[in-house]
């Protein structure tokens, strides 16, 4: 028995956060909160370009008081074709602070999912071949769903749990 296990923290600055949100500021100038995608994975954990297109396409819908921001991974490759906004950096600390300045992640099972982790952003971490219970993010209200139950329909569900328990001024409006 190993007790609890400490949340991943990363630590970053004030001024690293600062520079996090300029980020999101000049990507978006309105004050609308941010969801961040990551859509790539390495090998069988990620998922395939007709879910995450049909998923994109109601979570645009359904949030359209939100900013949506897709975090690309160093291949330069998107799920979505690029159909949002992206970022990319080689700074890993950069990257963590412009997730820390989002309101939610939502990402497969990757280094980019537990680097939001480390971060304290809320993530819905998306699982398809690796077991969540052993590698699901387990702090700030995170919520991680299985291939048994990653629907389009139920996946955006859980976003609006995850949402309700961190945002709840903004949660409540999805059209």
């Amino acid at each position: 028995n190993f007790g609890e296990v400490p949340n991943l923290d990363l630590r970053l600055t004030a001024a690293e956060l600062a520079h996090g949100r300029k980020i999101l500021h000049e990507l978006f100038p309105s004050d609308n909160p941010t969801i961040c995608i990551f859509t790539f994975a390495t090998g069988s954990k990620m998922l395939d370009r007709d879910w995450w297109s049909a998923f994109y396409q109601k979570l645009k819908t359904q949030y359209s008081g939100y900013n949506l921001l897709e975090i690309l991974p160093m291949e330069n490759v998107s799920q979505i074709d690029f159909a949002c906004p992206t970022f990319y950096s080689k700074d890993i600390r950069e990257i963590g602070a412009v997730i820390a300045s989002s309101k939610v992640f939502i990402g497969a099972d990757s280094g980019i999912m537990h680097l939001a982790s480390s971060v304290h952003t809320p993530i819905l971490g998306l699982f398809g071949v690796t077991p969540p219970a052993k590698y699901e993010p387990y702090n700030n209200n995170s919520i991680s769903l299985d291939r048994d139950h990653l629907g389009v329909e139920n996946t955006l569900a859980t976003l609006k749990k995850i949402l309700e328990a961190n945002d709840p001024a903004h949660a409540a409006s999805p059209k």
